[in-house]
């Protein structure tokens, strides 16, 4: 064990009383030492019956159906103040230690003094912090709290669950409707999960179930709509309002003889992300089919997560150019509401701090002639980029052809998710029919987290 001259070892009686902790130096003891988190993928599983990992700080792996938790945190724990009175060390019953900044957990106290409970908020600002705080020392309140004396008279009252969960959100921050990604490709009508409508619109906890799947997969399906127009709206509002954008807040989409985009014509839609060319990009796209064209018309998908990290690993070198040159996207015209002449610029793939992709960024009918952060010598390069993960996303075993039912509803992760649709024959029925509307992501979390807040026993269930 590497770190074993940094822990402490307790000796313990059988009654679970503890000796004198062995003194040693803990100062270097790294956050990543509380846990380790394993997860496991089997695509042999089941799409009916597939189970999202189960994430705890206190798992040690995670499987299908599986889950392995270590119970009563705080017995054999114990907790000491630093020499310099700088951060408090937790060592657990399994040996291995977590220091936490003494300073972090003044500024997080949730006594009245520090936070109001009724209204959510902190009461401790910067404005009267005192950043020089240290810890005297540690009272242990009996298996499962502690007491922590400031040189300010200050009391903090602990629990270790709580110090146990937040040592994973001070090591790299946790989102907490963010679920392990299962990328998915041309098999996905066999992996994503279908829902059937009557059962998601009443009952919160299987709207929290589809609400969650589009979360793993990208995508989340669901039948047995109502096929009729403005039924899509009266879905969305059990979930959260709507982002309305130049095409007003319920998009209609049909063949049209003055359309100003190609979205509104018969001809191949190709691959996309929505909205590539605003400055905010909605987070989700619903989809609700209502009339289905009686030649062509399939709906494409892929996964720009999964393209993105098929580059990386084949071509390293186009993956980056792609981070780094940023592409200017418009949408200009004319519709019933007016002119309209929207433009924005970002890069093709988006990368978050820790380096992982957060969003993909991808739309060829809006794309101008803008490309910047790229030197005139990598251009050629950059368009070879650009053709390599074209050739990903469009590639048989990445693309995913799904003929929408009439009467269905398909959502999507518009920051990662890519779709568009075949060409079709405007027939006697007068072709295809499909409303669309966005919601922003912040508001889709909320929405899922007021669920989970209601619900929270039974959604550990799920």
């Amino acid at each position: 064990m590497a770190q074993l001259s940094r822990l402490v070892f307790l000796r313990i009686n059988r009654n679970g009383s503890l000796f004198q902790p062995l003194k040693t130096c803990l100062n270097k003891t790294p956050l990543a030492s509380v846990c380790n988190i394993q997860l496991f993928h089997s695509s042999a599983a089941p799409s009916n019956t597939f189970k999202v990992p189960k994430l705890s700080i206190w798992t040690t792996s995670v499987r299908f159906g599986e889950l392995q938790t270590k119970n009563y945190i705080g017995f054999r724990c114990s907790a000491n103040a630093s020499d310099d009175g700088e951060f408090l060390h937790v060592t657990w019953k399994d040996g291995k230690v977590t220091r936490y900044p003494y300073v972090w957990l003044r500024d997080n106290c949730s006594c009245g003094h520090c936070y109001d409970s009724e209204i959510n908020h902190k009461l401790l600002t910067y404005k009267t912090f005192n950043a020089n705080a240290k810890l005297n020392y540690v009272n242990k309140n009996g298996c499962n709290e502690i007491t922590l004396h400031g040189d300010d008279d200050h009391v903090t009252v602990l629990d270790f669950k709580w110090l146990r969960e937040k040592a994973s959100e001070m090591l790299k921050g946790t989102y907490d409707v963010e679920f392990p990604k299962v990328y998915v490709g041309s098999d996905a009508h066999s992996i994503v999960p279908v829902f059937q409508y009557d059962e998601v619109v009443d009952n919160p906890l299987k709207m929290y179930e589809w609400m969650k799947s589009i979360k793993i997969f990208g995508m989340g399906r669901m039948k047995g709509v109502p096929k009729k127009s403005n039924e899509l709206m009266t879905f969305a509002q059990n979930i959260a309002h709507t982002r309305r954008t130049f095409f007003g807040d319920i998009t209609i989409i049909k063949a049209k003889s003055d359309a100003f985009f190609v979205g509104y014509t018969p001809s191949e839609l190709p691959l996309h992300t929505d909205y590539t060319f605003g400055k905010t990009v909605p987070g989700i796209v619903l989809l609700h089919s209502i009339q289905r064209p009686e030649v062509g018309g399939e709906s494409w998908f892929a996964d720009g997560f999964k393209a993105a990290r098929d580059l990386r690993n084949s071509d390293e070198k186009a993956f980056q150019l792609l981070c780094k040159g940023v592409l200017e996207f418009q949408m200009h015209g004319e519709n019933e509401r007016g002119n309209v002449h929207l433009k924005n610029q970002r890069p093709t793939i988006s990368l978050n701090e820790s380096g992982e992709v957060e969003m993909v960024s991808y739309c060829d009918y809006a794309r101008t002639e803008t490309i910047k952060n790229i030197l005139t010598d990598e251009v050629p390069a950059f368009y070879k980029a650009l053709k390599k993960f074209a050739s990903l996303v469009y590639s048989p075993e990445n693309l995913m052809v799904l003929h929408l039912e009439e009467g269905e509803i398909l959502a999507s992760d518009n920051f990662r998710m890519l779709h568009g649709r075949a060409g079709f024959t405007l027939g006697k029925n007068g072709g295809r029919h499909v409303e669309h509307i966005f919601f922003d992501m912040e508001d889709f979390d909320s929405r899922m987290r007021c669920i989970a807040n209601e619900r929270r026993d039974k959604i550990m269930e799920l």
